[in-house]
């Protein structure tokens, strides 16, 4: 049932300190560029405001979506009838460095976290140059590279939950999965990272690293969600190798492309649509089932 507008649209201007956004396009929120609007877009100013926001949603019963960078998201055409809520107020972007340890804000971007411990000389979190999102959505997806994921170096997560409760998790009580978090269904509000001095040039050359061997791999010319599909357990191939097995390098519909560079990617070549991207998920996943009786599973978040 969609969400009552003018009545929610009134109470959420009367109460919240932040910025609310009425029928906003999520495209722009996205590094796919892709889906349509939310009901609406709450930009919480602090702590307070979250809770609050919390509070009232579940009071009414509404449908809520945590956004963060929006890079490991599909928005559907019709958009989120309820409401999303981005953590992107200078209150939720603070990072400090606490002897062995840095403290992050969870609408803190990846790319300004690393630009953080480059010039202070802070190593550890190298590994994560070149992947997009903020803070909280790299933990809620657990983000890495091949032998190593973000939940190596978390000491601690700080967590709003559904009664507005803030609560911190330690490391050993958190349980990280492969691409995923829990406990699910709250909202990251800072982390606590394990990390250690290092030469700046030494940190440098690893990032430079990173980079080259992203950019020989992946197709960063167009908008994308990054990987699809999660590696299946059951197979020697990845979900990349599989889907190039199938022939589908550069398959395409409408503007929705497999990326010729990386087969787990589908790239946006212009005003590719949700219902295009989905079309062409079904595709690989109908042909990879016939031939390698393997089910790929989805590692994008489908909203809407």
């Amino acid at each position: 049932m969609r969400v009552s507008l003018n009545k929610t649209q009134k109470e959420l201007f009367g109460f919240i300190k932040g910025k609310v956004l009425v029928s906003e396009s999520l495209s722009k929120y996205t590094t796919f560029k892709i889906g349509g609007p939310a009901d609406f877009l709450v930009i919480p100013k602090d702590v307070e405001d979250l809770r609050n926001l919390i509070i009232y949603v579940k009071k009414n019963s509404l449908p809520r979506f945590i956004l963060g960078g929006g890079s490991n998201l599909l928005v559907k055409d019709r958009g989120f009838q309820g409401i999303v809520i981005k953590l992107d107020s200078d209150y939720f972007k603070f990072i400090k460095f606490e002897d062995g340890y840095i403290r992050a804000g969870s609408g803190v971007l990846v790319f300004q976290l690393l630009s953080y411990c480059l010039d202070l000389g802070i190593g550890g979190l190298e590994f994560l140059t070149g992947i997009p999102g903020t803070v909280g959505g790299i933990i809620s997806m657990n983000a890495g590279i091949k032998g190593k994921n973000i939940s190596d170096v978390v000491e601690e997560v700080g967590i709003m939950d559904e009664e507005g409760n803030l609560r911190s998790f330690k490391e050993k009580e958190l349980d990280f999965g492969y691409r995923s978090f829990k406990p699910s269904n709250v909202i990251i509000v800072e982390v606590l990272f394990r990390v250690f001095k290092r030469s700046s040039i030494d940190i440098l050359k690893d990032m430079k690293k990173n980079i080259s061997h992203k950019n020989k791999t992946q197709d960063l010319k167009f908008p994308s969600a990054g990987c699809i599909f999660k590696n299946p357990k059951d197979s020697s191939l990845t979900a990349a190798q599989l889907i190039e097995e199938i022939g589908f390098k550069g398959k395409r519909v409408g503007d929705a492309k497999i990326s010729e560079n990386h087969a787990n990617f589908i790239i946006n070549t212009g005003n590719a649509k949700a219902r295009e991207v989905i079309s062409l998920m079904n595709l690989i996943i109908e042909r990879v089932r016939r031939a390698y009786k393997i089910k790929l599973k989805q590692e994008i978040v489908i909203l809407g």
